[in-house]
């Protein structure tokens, strides 16, 4: 994995908890560091509790849709979001997890994994999601030996050698980009019948000499034997195998909605559901960014949703 040279500074940050906050915002993704900073500017005393800071900004190596900031690296922009944030007042709690929350005549109580409690009147969500996985035979057996979910934390140990990438929408086209550069060769997989991302980023894909691609077929298998040598790839009633040294798994994500299932509604997908003031069913508890049911993850969608998240979430609280 990448060892990134984050400032030690804007990750960690000494404070004594409060009995009671505000808002105490769940995550430390970009929507998460927008919320927070939108709560601090309405006077509101603010929390954030993530494990760790940049949520899937880290996995991301160029970024060029965010107004402003051209080509610039996932890790930067978090270190740009994370040094605006330390302008305002806002505690910072990174390392630890929530394992549960109640909410008991209307004040939030969540348990951390240390065992400790902390209380707000209102909690915002911002818990992203996991990779999705393929649940293919060798899939778990080769985690970590061959298969991948993140091309920014593993892609530089496939120099000159064979990959393959499972997708075909943004996730996917941006990993083959960035392989594309460290890799001899790169084979897409996708199901569909064409790609689904961005067309700039299919142009640029369509026209690397080292990438190929095939669609309307289904990785069923991995093999190897102390790793990962081969795929097998049904395509219409065809089934091939490909070798390869490394396989990269860019299909989606899974809402991170476990720790709320019992608590708000949630969609068919896990998603939380919310509405345009990004409100769950549960009054005081809000959710954003990738665990829930908008339709589109992408960076600024997620800050979006932060500023509109602590906005309702200071209306409410005034009420």
């Amino acid at each position: 994995m990448l060892n990134f040279q984050i400032d030690q500074t804007l990750t960690k940050k000494e404070i004594k908890l409060k009995d009671l906050y505000d808002v105490i915002i769940i995550g430390g993704g970009p929507g998460a560091l927008n919320a927070a900073l939108y709560s601090a500017r309405s006077g509101l005393t603010t929390l954030v509790v993530a494990y760790e800071v940049g949520g899937q900004l880290l996995n991301t190596n160029i970024i060029d849709n965010y107004l402003g900031f051209y080509n610039v690296s996932g890790e930067e922009l978090n270190q740009k979001f994370l040094s605006h944030l330390r302008n305002f007042a806002v505690d910072e709690l990174y390392q630890v997890k929530v394992d549960n929350i109640r909410k008991v005549d209307n004040i939030f109580h969540l348990t951390l994994n240390n065992k400790k409690i902390i209380k707000g009147r209102g909690v915002i969500l911002a818990t992203g999601g996991l990779p999705r996985k393929l649940n293919v035979p060798g899939e778990k057996e080769f985690t970590s030996k061959g298969v991948s979910y993140c091309v920014i934390c593993d892609g530089t140990f496939y120099g000159d050698q064979m990959v393959v990438v499972v997708g075909g929408g943004n996730s996917a086209l941006e990993a083959a980009l960035d392989l594309s550069k460290y890799a001899k060769k790169v084979h897409i997989v996708q199901n569909l019948d064409d790609f689904t991302g961005d067309k700039i980023l299919i142009n640029k894909v369509k026209n690397l000499p080292n990438v190929t691609y095939q669609f309307n077929s289904v990785l069923t298998q991995i093999k190897g034997e102390n790793k990962v040598s081969s795929i097998l790839v049904k395509q219409n009633e065809t089934i091939s195998e490909i070798e390869t040294n490394g396989l990269f798994i860019q299909i989606g994500l899974i809402p991170s909605s476990e720790l709320v299932k019992d608590l708000v509604s949630l969609n068919r997908f896990s998603e939380v559901i919310v509405n345009d003031k990004q409100e769950t069913s549960l009054k005081g508890l809000y959710a954003i960014g990738d665990v829930t049911n908008f339709p589109y993850k992408q960076v600024v969608t997620a800050i979006s949703q932060g500023a509109v998240a602590a906005l309702s979430l200071n209306k409410y609280l005034n009420k």
